[in-house]
């Protein structure tokens, strides 16, 4: 009678993702009023309402740039800035201090002028 051993599938143990790195990867932002889906790729992502990667031209009190989400280097994690717009950006109701950096994470809310977003 023979016996069979286990073989490993790789030699180097995987990592399981942890429900805080979960938070970080991936996120989308939501548009719901438009219908649309904006996936976060690359290091920097701007918002505004002429140009941008996100353009939100039906919203006049956004202004033409007026936001960025930018991808940390270090950790991946997401962080949104306000350029300085005119009537700022806001994170789950709280007013953004502009050119400062907040970290973003899977369920908050943004709004910019009179857009709400979503980070799903």
């Amino acid at each position: 009678m023979s016996t069979l051993e286990a073989q490993p599938i790789s030699s180097a143990p995987t990592k399981p993702m942890t429900i805080s790195e979960a938070d970080y990867s991936n996120l989308q932002l939501s548009l719901e009023a438009l219908g649309k889906l904006y996936p976060l790729q690359g290091s920097v992502t701007v918002i505004g309402r002429e140009s941008g990667d996100i353009v939100l031209s039906s919203d006049s009190s956004v202004s033409y740039t007026h936001a960025r989400v930018v991808k940390s280097p270090l950790n991946g994690h997401y962080f949104l800035e306000d350029l300085g717009s005119t009537n700022g950006s806001w994170l789950n109701g709280n007013r953004l201090v502009s050119n400062q950096k907040y970290e973003l994470k899977r369920g908050d809310f943004i709004k910019l002028g009179q857009t709400s977003i979503k980070v799903v």
